[in-house]
């Protein structure tokens, strides 16, 4: 099965690199292809320069030892990361923003695992899925590139450089 996130189309079947327009040719989405893969198919990821921003899932697949569906990346980039658009944040103050209920449910596990990447940048905070974790910062002591999360408010901040807009910023999380 072949995925093209650019190319491909959530109606075609999978079954070719590229499209016919008969419905034969890539999917969108490495979600649909896995849906689509039976014990021992291979699902193939067009190698990209951009990264894969969604997550493979294959937690309800089942497959015997000998014919696992297997993910050939050919080079390709999985981040599993959204790209933000701080310009639907509220901005609260010079440079930061500000996001309430961004995900649907959030607990300390979460905020423990969770990162925004900026400008490619990872930024944990200091959070650490195992081990001790840094305390999170208040919003007013973030610099640059710095991001919290106010569980009272459920509510995420992220600081810009001030000087300059959201869109100076590709910001991932």
């Amino acid at each position: 099965l072949y995925v093209h996130p650019t190319l491909g189309d959530e109606r075609n079947d999978g079954l070719a690199a590229e499209a016919d327009g008969a419905g034969h040719g890539p999917v969108k989405t490495i979600h649909r292809a896995v849906r689509y893969a039976l014990p021992g198919d291979t699902v193939h990821l067009a190698k990209l320069d951009e990264p894969y921003h969604e997550s493979p899932v294959f937690h309800d697949r089942i497959c015997p030892a000998d014919r696992p569906i297997t993910l050939d990346g050919h080079g390709a980039t999985i981040t599993g990361a959204e790209r933000m658009d701080l310009a639907s944040w509220e901005n609260v103050a010079p440079g930061r923003y500000r996001k309430v209920a961004l995900l649907p449910r959030i607990d300390s596990a979460i905020v423990g695992r969770w990162f925004f990447r900026i400008n490619g940048r990872m930024q944990h905070m200091g959070r650490m899925s195992k081990g001790p974790s840094l305390p999170l910062k208040k919003p007013e002591e973030l610099q640059p590139e710095e991001w919290t999360f106010i569980a009272d408010e459920n509510a995420f901040y992220v600081q810009i450089d001030p000087t300059k807009g959201p869109s100076d910023y590709v910001i991932e999380a």
